[in-house]
């Protein structure tokens, strides 16, 4: 399809017209320091994704063509046992003020009424929107202490909100200890605002049992080695992270508590999850999602609002549960592709795609240039440039 005709699609998926969808413009112009231009991403969509049992097109952005089509690839197995079952627990997360040379011991129960009013006046549109204040503990470690402000932001990201709360509670505990505020900032260690998704797939969905029992094996692999885990967890990443940039999320919180969660037990493990018991592949994937559907860059980016749009999502907790089963579906295709023929044989596929389309190809003339680049060892435009020339020719 032509990039309008993609376009045309979203649009009638959404009942709306083609000029209501504000693609391929540019967003406007960010407050950005020192901004000479845009670093253009591609933005595209995968399909196939059935999620607790509704479809969806999921806006990834991402300089990488095989993350879309493994993100494609992988929902597209998992129709099979039914698609991804998700949901979210507790989605708090925490703030901290750090105490130094206290003079007096504190006990921080008696502290939670009056902090909780301070934090809930500092965040009246989180409160009307069901989050708000959810605890307070304390913590000496050495010549410091460490009061944790835990703080639900609802449909907000929260790195924001969490840092006005540890401001405005700062005072309040310098004096209640002498002491002085050294940081008063959220934490990108996020343990209560997790997503998770599962999934039950056919053994020949994925190839028959063989490939089942590879798949669970390589999982089991990547539970015992930390160097593979941590490759394991990156491709995991790869679909999180496209979807997080397409939606105007911050992508480096996302991976800092990713990453830190995989570490949680005191050595890194597999965000995710495979088990095969002899008739069907069973995944799970649980992550931290530290992300929003208002305030940030949404604001200012009409594309990232659009793309939120299509996933007709309006809760944060919404848009982290479609965010674990895209991770997951990310690492079925991922693992498949190396228990099988390899990574590195679609990888060589579809770049050679990118470059025919490249050198001019169009149609069904774009495989048979990818096909000849292949063949020839040389993925490079000039190539496919003869070549394409070459076909024409011969037309």
């Amino acid at each position: 399809m032509s990039q309008e005709e993609r376009i045309k699609i979203l649009a009638d998926f959404l009942g709306v017209k083609r000029e209501e969808v504000p693609l391929p413009s540019p967003p406007p112009p960010l407050p950005l320091e020192n901004s000479i231009g845009y670093f253009p991403v591609n933005l595209a969509v995968a399909n196939y994704f059935l999620i607790d049992g509704r479809d969806y097109f999921i806006p990834m952005a991402t300089e990488e063509p095989s993350v879309v089509a493994a993100a494609s690839h992988g929902a597209k197995i998992a129709r099979a046992g039914g698609g991804f079952k998700t949901g979210t627990g507790e989605q708090s997360m925490l703030s901290q003020i750090v105490i130094t040379d206290a003079k007096r011991d504190l006990d921080v129960t008696q502290f939670v009424g009056v902090a909780s009013r301070i934090a809930q006046s500092e965040m009246p549109s989180v409160v009307a929107a069901g989050g708000g204040f959810r605890g307070l503990e304390a913590e000496n470690k050495g010549k410091y202490l460490v009061i944790r402000v835990w703080i639900d932001p609802a449909d907000s990201m929260g790195a924001n909100t969490l840092d006005r709360v540890a401001e405005a509670l700062a005072p309040l505990f310098e004096e209640a200890t002498g002491g002085k505020a050294l940081l008063k900032i959220l934490s990108n260690r996020v343990t209560r605002r997790l997503a998770w998704a599962e999934v039950e797939i056919p053994a020949e969905a994925v190839g028959g049992r063989e490939v089942a029992t590879r798949i669970a094996e390589a999982s089991d692999f990547a539970m015992l080695d930390e160097d593979r885990a941590v490759t394991h967890n990156k491709g995991i990443m790869n679909g999180v992270v496209a979807l997080a940039l397409a939606t105007g999320n911050d992508t480096r919180a996302l991976e800092a508590a990713a990453h830190s969660y995989a570490g949680k037990g005191g050595r890194y493990t597999p965000l995710s999850r495979w088990k095969f018991d002899g008739s069907k592949l069973n995944g799970r994937i649980e992550l931290p999602v530290p992300v929003g559907v208002v305030g940030g860059s949404l604001k200012s980016n009409e594309t990232a609002a659009f793309c939120l749009r299509l996933l007709r999502v309006s809760r944060a907790s919404e848009l982290g549960r479609i965010m674990a089963a895209v991770g997951l579906a990310q690492n079925l295709a991922a693992l498949m592709a190396l228990v099988t023929e390899g990574i590195q044989k679609g990888h060589m596929r579809l770049a050679a795609r990118t470059i025919a389309m490249a050198a001019g190809a169009e149609g069904s003339l774009v495989d048979l240039v990818a096909n000849e680049l292949i063949k020839g060892g040389q993925i490079r435009v000039d190539v496919a440039k003869r070549i394409l020339e070459s076909l024409k020719e011969k037309k």
